[in-house]
C-alpha cells in the first residue's frame, strides 16, 4: 500500500473532531487504496469497487464537502491496531457512495468498517450523506447480503465513533450492521496479528438534531471472540437518539427476507447504553412472515435503556420488546418525562433466565401493548 498525501489541512479547529470545512475533497495523512494505488480529488472521485483504507497505517483524513461526491466499493477506518482513521462529509449534497469492492486479493464481506481495529471517527453534518445503501445489485453479486454489511469497532482495544447531526444528514446502511466487538486473531493461531488480547472496545454512535441512521438490523455489544482472545476482553456501547426528528430506522432486510431487529449485550462481557431523548426515535418497520424486534441483553451482558421527554418514542409496529431475553442477562429500560414505547405486539421484563426491570414514570410516559403479529410472524 502506497499513501496518498495531497491537500493538508490543520486538524485543529471549527469541530471537536475535525478542521476547517473545505469546498473540495481532502485528504491527508495516510490513505490508501486497494487493489492499485489511486488519485482520490480535488474534485468528485469515482472508484467503483476500489478499497478505500484511511488511517491504516498512521493517521488519515478525508473530507468530503459542499457538494462534493466520492465512490468507492468499500471503506475501513483503522485496520491496524495503531491507525487513526477520519472521516467527514459535510454540506448539501455532499456524499460518499459504497458499490462493493472487487479487490480479489483481500476479499470483503462487509460495506463499511469504523475502527477494524484502532480509532476511527465519523462525522456526517449540515446534510451530508454516508450511503451504503448504494448499488444494492452489487451486493448479491459480490455474494449475497453478507457483502454489504457494517462494523463499528471490531478488534479488542479499538474505539469507534459514528456521528449524524443535522437535519437532512444521513447515514444508511445494508445489510449486517455490528456496533462493539471484541476480536482476537494472531499469527500463532492461524491469521494475521488483530484485536489486542484483553483490551476494551469502546463504541459510540450519535444520532442529533434531525440527523437518520438507517439499517437493516442490528446487534450491538459482543464479548471476546477469536482464537487468541483470552476471555477478559470487553465492549462497551453507547447509542444516543436526541432532538426533534433524530431517527434511527430499522428497516429489516431489503435483499433478503430478515426481519427488523435490534438485539443488545449478547455477551456477559458486553455493556450497552441506549438513549432516546428530547424527541428522537426508533422506528421498527414490520416484515412479511417474521416477528420483528427488540431484544435487550439478548444475551447474557448488560443493557439499560432510557426512553425520556416529550416526542420521544421507540415505534414497534406490530414488533416484541423483551427488557432481559438472555439467560444471565440483566436489563432495565426507563420510560421517563413524557417518553413512549408504541404498539407493541408483544412486551416482557424478564425472559429466558434474566433479570429484567422496567419502570415507567412521569406525565405522559407509557408502553402500550394494542396490536397483533404482522401476517404470518
Amino acid at each position: 500500500m502506497i499513501s496518498i498525501k495531497r491537500h493538508a489541512v490543520a486538524i485543529a479547529a471549527t469541530t471537536a473532531l475535525f478542521g476547517p470545512a473545505q469546498a473540495v475533497i481532502v485528504v491527508t495523512g495516510s490513505v490508501n487504496t486497494l487493489p492499485s494505488v489511486l488519485p482520490i480529488g480535488p474534485g468528485n472521485t469515482l472508484l467503483t469497487g476500489a478499497r478505500l483504507l484511511i488511517g491504516s497505517p498512521g493517521t488519515g483524513q478525508v473530507e468530503v464537502g459542499n457538494g462534493s461526491s466520492l465512490q468507492v466499493g468499500s471503506l475501513y477506518l483503522a485496520t491496524s491496531g495503531t491507525g487513526i482513521g477520519r472521516l467527514w462529509i459535510h454540506g448539501v449534497g455532499s456524499e460518499v457512495r459504497l458499490d462493493s469492492d472487487t479487490v480479489a486479493l483481500f476479499p470483503s464481506t462487509k460495506r463499511f468498517s469504523i475502527a477494524d481495529w484502532g480509532s476511527g471517527r465519523v462525522l456526517v453534518e449540515v446534510g451530508g450523506l454516508l450511503n451504503g445503501r448504494f448499488s444494492p445489485a452489487s451486493c448479491a453479486l459480490a455474494g449475497g447480503m453478507a457483502a454489504c454489511g457494517t462494523t463499528i469497532g471490531v478488534g479488542a482495544g479499538s474505539v469507534a465513533e459514528l456521528v449524524v447531526r443535522d437535519a437532512g444528514s444521513k447515514a444508511e446502511f445494508f445489510g449486517y450492521f455490528n456496533v462493539g466487538q471484541a476480536g482476537v486473531v494472531t499469527a500463532a493461531t492461524g491469521g494475521t496479528d488483530f484485536g489486542t488480547a484483553g483490551g476494551i472496545t469502546t463504541t459510540s454512535i450519535h444520532i442529533a438534531n434531525g440527523g437518520m441512521l438507517r439499517t437493516d438490523r442490528a446487534t450491538v455489544g459482543y464479548g471476546p471472540s477469536g482464537p487468541a482472545a483470552t476471555g477478559t476482553e470487553r465492549s462497551f456501547s453507547t447509542i444516543a437518539i436526541s432532538g426533534p426528528g433524530s431517527v434511527w430506522g430499522i428497516a429489516g432486510g431489503t435483499l433478503d427476507t430478515q426481519t427488523s431487529s435490534l438485539s443488545t449485550a449478547v455477551h456477559a462481557n458486553a455493556t450497552v447504553n441506549l438513549n432516546v431523548s428530547g424527541g428522537g426515535r426508533i422506528d421498527l418497520s414490520p416484515v412479511a412472515n417474521t416477528s420483528h424486534f427488540i431484544n435487550l441483553s439478548n444475551g447474557a451482558g448488560k443493557t439499560d435503556m432510557l426512553v425520556t421527554g416529550s416526542g420521544s418514542a421507540v415505534n414497534l409496529n406490530a414488533g416484541i420488546l423483551q427488557v432481559g431475553r438472555g439467560l444471565n442477562g440483566t436489563a432495565r429500560l426507563d420510560v421517563t418525562a413524557g417518553g413512549v414505547i408504541n404498539d407493541a405486539f408483544y412486551f416482557v421484563t424478564g425472559r429466558g433466565g434474566s433479570n429484567g426491570r422496567t419502570v415507567v414514570d412521569g406525565t405522559g410516559s407509557r408502553i402500550t401493548v394494542n396490536r397483533s403479529g404482522v401476517p404470518g410472524s
